[in-house]
């Protein structure tokens, strides 16, 4: 087996190991054995995980981007959400005081074209961060779909972000997994 198949399988089978934590909230009291198999075995039937067709490779760069570096995902989608909603952080300051890594990201000269209005309140930047992400992955499988939105809150409000994959979006993504990894 290759490392890239132990991967997916770890992607597929095992999502214990990036689930959100609220969604864990919901497994029964009842079950008082808690072990990895059966809480995979949980999440993949409470979830109606569906299988990955079995030709599927990860054949554009998002998805190779996103398929290696699945474990910074919520990592990731706060460096892109600080990013897109740097005006707004660098008013409020207050992530920013106790953040250092967060700040030495948005000081990056990165180009994008999301427009975040002033008519959107939410300035969740981990929910800006996902839903970019969310736009970016569009072309994944069902099946990893499905797992990616396992690793963010079920209570988070996505903002309507148009946008459309570029190359200074896919840029944007590689610099937040390069600061996700050296940080």
């Amino acid at each position: 087996m290759k490392a890239e198949d132990n991967h997916i399988m770890n992607i597929l089978y095992s999502p214990i190991m990036y689930i959100h934590s609220d969604l864990l909230s919901e497994l029964p009291s009842s079950m008082g054995i808690l072990n990895d198999v059966i809480l995979n075995h949980w999440i993949i039937n409470k979830y109606h995980l569906e299988h990955l067709p079995d030709t599927w490779q990860p054949d554009d760069v998002v998805s190779k981007l996103i398929f290696t570096h699945w474990e910074m995902i919520p990592k990731i989608t706060e460096f892109i959400g600080g990013y897109l909603l740097r005006e707004r952080l660098l008013i409020e300051k207050t992530s920013l005081i106790s953040d250092s890594k967060l700040l030495a990201f948005i000081s990056l000269p990165l180009r994008h074209t999301v427009v975040v209005g002033q008519q959107n309140n939410n300035i969740n930047h981990s929910a800006w961060g996902t839903a970019f992400i969310i736009k970016m992955t569009r072309n994944l499988p069902t099946a990893l779909q499905q797992r990616l939105r396992l690793c963010f809150s079920p209570n988070i409000r996505l903002p309507n972000i148009y946008m459309t994959k570029t190359p200074d979006h896919i840029n944007l993504l590689r610099m937040a997994i390069n600061y996700a990894h050296d940080f």
